[in-house]
């Protein structure tokens, strides 16, 4: 993996680490919203740190090249991801209190389940990518 691109990545799996650390002490404080919000953008992040290591293997192997061949619209995503999506720290910010305005336990702990899977994955492939360049 290229090494701005695993920085790409690596810089995801922190802000999904920071989001996750936020929404465990919400959840301790009971606060089930905050705590949904919080994991909710941690899982977002999880996401954006394993899309972009699979896209940098996809264009490792060469697969992106086959695709702008067959397909010429198919952006050349080899400089990294592009940033359209907001910092998920916005995320909390953006909501007013009327979208949620009930947020169960239940509701908080399946967030925090998904949450805490895409953290895992996350780190493991960041450090099989580690282990691979060196």
């Amino acid at each position: 993996m290229f090494h701005a691109q695993y920085m790409l990545a690596l810089g995801h799996y922190e802000q999904a680490a920071n989001e996750l650390a936020k929404a465990m002490t919400m959840m301790e404080n009971n606060d089930y919203k905050s705590a949904y919000l919080h994991f909710n953008a941690s899982a977002s992040q999880g996401l954006r740190t394993i899309s972009a290591i699979d896209l940098q293997k996809m264009i490792t192997k060469g697969t992106n090249a086959r695709l702008n061949r067959s397909h010429k619209k198919v952006p050349d995503f080899s400089a990294g991801i592009p940033s359209v999506v907001r910092p998920a720290s916005k995320v909390q910010d953006d909501r007013s209190s009327e979208a949620f305005p009930e947020v169960s336990k239940e509701m908080a702990e399946e967030s925090m389940t998904r949450a805490k899977e895409l953290h895992r994955t996350a780190s493991r492939l960041l450090f099989q990518e580690k282990v691979h360049c060196g």
